[in-house]
């Protein structure tokens, strides 16, 4: 029943997007609401649900949610460009007055943060889907130092991507729109990713992923055909939530109906994160690469039993140097090498049931 101790004489518009508790009681919450006749896109209200009139910071744009980032600090995610009139982009972290923390600034980074999970040392991994300034990549999931500066040290800009898509997984979609919806570490200091995504690090996983502490993929785990059949299309479908139960045992939630090929309820719950896992049967077979030790150039043959892939080139800190998808007749691809740096790099060519691979060394 209703708790008759609680009035709010807050006025509330058409949404509410964001409730966060403080340890003296008071609630923090986002959304369209005003007192006063100001518009609040960030209001403290007190344990009575009264509206706390010292409060008085607010943003010029939606505020969409809070996270905590510790005991006194909150995360603001939101679509706004200035907060208390200071000049700031989408993400903020503020102190529980409301005073915003001056010491954070990630300024460069934009779009929708719909989870983050804070290490011990104060970095935080962010998930959702986002762009770099002067970078029009779409990017999934970052780590950002504890001031809000990029990690140099995390997977930031190869993880998920949905260039492949079945269409009895998502029929409305085709190839547009990818995220991570939630993130959860694992017992064994790993970290549980879920969202809309196909690949990851150009290895098929649909929708989960498990990785290490530094964003790159765990390749023994979710290796089957994981959240094989979602229940609608964008922007709901997929994983939404990934919650620790205790024992190694993850409560998944979201919209889909099946995992590695069984019915299962819209939550289900993994007793292990390797077990029970479905074995892919995957052709392996070697690419031809020429010259090799290259300098300007490479030729790369398409095998002929490949008609269609995605052709990726990695460096060995699995960044990103080259990708092109591969259309049917093509038998060649010629790629130029001339800006690379001296090293060693993964050429993959990946089609429906074959992967193709080469090391390719490049010396100047």
């Amino acid at each position: 029943e209703l708790d008759p101790e609680f009035t709010m004489n807050l006025g509330m518009g058409n949404f509410h997007s964001s409730i966060c508790t403080l340890n003296d009681g008071d609630l923090y919450i986002a959304g369209d609401s005003y007192h006063d006749g100001i518009e609040r896109r960030v209001s403290r209200i007190k344990p009575n649900g009264y509206f706390d009139s010292t409060f008085v910071h607010n943003a010029n744009g939606a505020v969409y949610s809070y996270f905590r980032y510790d005991n006194d600090r909150l995360i603001l995610e939101g679509d706004f460009s200035t907060y208390d009139n200071l000049a700031v982009n989408d993400i903020i972290r503020i102190y529980n007055d409301g005073q915003i923390d001056t010491s954070f600034n990630c300024t460069g980074v934009l779009g929708r943060l719909f989870d983050l999970h804070v290490e011990e040392n104060g970095k935080l991994i962010i998930c959702g889907e986002f762009q770099i300034s002067d970078d029009t990549s779409n990017i999934a999931m970052l780590r950002l130092m504890s001031d809000g500066s990029l990690d140099s040290t995390f997977n930031n800009f190869n993880n998920v991507t949905a260039l492949v898509r079945d269409s009895s997984l998502i029929p409305t979609l085709g190839t547009q729109g990818f995220m991570i919806s939630t993130i959860c570490a694992t017992d064994d200091d790993k970290y549980m990713i879920g969202g809309q995504f196909s690949h990851f690090q150009n290895q098929h996983r649909n929708n989960l992923a498990l990785i290490n502490i530094n964003g790159f993929l765990d390749t023994l785990a979710f290796t089957g055909s994981g959240i094989d059949t979602c229940l609608t299309g964008w922007p709901h479908y997929g994983v939404r939530d990934i919650v620790a139960a205790g024992d190694n045992k993850y409560y998944v939630g979201g919209y889909f109906s099946r995992f590695d090929g069984t019915d299962v309820q819209p939550i289900f719950r993994l007793e292990a994160v390797y077990e029970d896992i479905e074995p892919v049967t995957v052709n392996q077979t070697r690419l031809n690469v020429s010259p090799n030790p290259a300098k300007d150039f490479i030729n790369i043959e398409i095998p002929k039993h490949i008609h269609s892939g995605l052709l990726s080139i990695y460096s060995l800190d699995a960044k990103l140097q080259y990708s092109k998808q591969i259309r049917f007749g093509e038998i060649a691809v010629s790629v130029s090498t001339e800006s690379w740096v001296n090293g060693v790099y993964n050429c993959i060519l990946e089609s429906e049931g074959t992967v193709a691979s080469e090391k390719i060394l490049v010396v100047h």
